[in-house]
């Protein structure tokens, strides 16, 4: 998908969805930044943020996926954070 959108000339593009459509993005390895708005909403228990499953449950410490988070502000009442992912450098995926 990503080397399809790069051949269009397209180099960035809006997932918008809950924490199942971006544990998907993330797992396909279509993600490199995060423009992550946080409601100042509880609804219970609700789903992690993050779901990304076997493929991303590294086995060693050094094998983990970070991130730098880059930017927190406000827009209205909601929390707006922009987060670079980083890969390791080990990382097949």
């Amino acid at each position: 998908f990503k080397a399809i959108l790069f051949q269009l000339g397209i180099t960035s593009c809006l997932i918008e969805g809950g924490s199942v459509t971006l544990s998907s993005a993330i797992r396909q390895n279509s993600v490199s930044r995060l423009e992550l708005f946080v409601a100042p909403k509880l609804f219970g228990v609700g789903t992690d943020w993050f779901q990304l499953g076997k493929p991303f449950s590294p086995p060693t410490i050094d094998q983990v996926m970070t991130h730098k988070v880059r930017s927190v502000s406000t827009v209205g009442e909601d929390f707006w954070i922009t987060v670079q992912l980083q890969k390791p450098e080990n990382c097949s995926n």
